[in-house]
């Protein structure tokens, strides 16, 4: 369930689209629980859609870059709440650049019945990066 503090995305059908950043964590699982909420602020019940996401390097990367990565979505149960949890899991998250720990994402819903699809929320990933890599023989303190 979505906590006290989880963001209020506004999904109006008008095309505007809320602002939310992401801190990941790196080599770990990540979710983020997301409260869709109507134009009066209630919960906006989500049966009947489906949700996708992108994290890239930029706004301009291609959709073959090998920087692009696929959000997952966990919303079983959640819909009729308005709530969706996107999921970054760790090994998503090990592939993300030590040198540059800073990418942007997207998340689409598209309605089933009509296929009307529109851009939910997105902003920036800023990526902590990791110290302790899970199943690499433990941490290497060789530096």
């Amino acid at each position: 369930m979505a906590e006290v503090n989880s963001p209020k995305i506004e999904f109006d059908k008008k095309g505007s689209t809320s602002r939310f950043n992401l801190d990941v964590n790196q080599y770990a699982d990540n979710f983020y629980d997301l409260k869709i909420v109507g134009s009066g602020g209630t919960a906006y019940n989500l049966t009947g859609y489906g949700f996708s996401g992108t994290i890239r390097k930029h706004v301009g990367s291609s959709i073959t870059a090998t920087d692009n990565i696929t959000v997952g979505f966990d919303t079983v149960g959640g819909q009729p709440l308005g709530i969706i949890t996107a999921r970054v899991s760790n090994s998503l998250t090990t592939s993300f650049q030590k040198i540059s720990p800073r990418y942007t994402y997207d998340i689409i819903a598209t309605e089933h019945s009509s296929g009307y699809k529109r851009q939910l929320v997105s902003g920036d990933v800023n990526v902590n990066l990791g110290i302790t890599q899970v199943g690499g023989g433990g941490t290497d303190d060789s530096d």
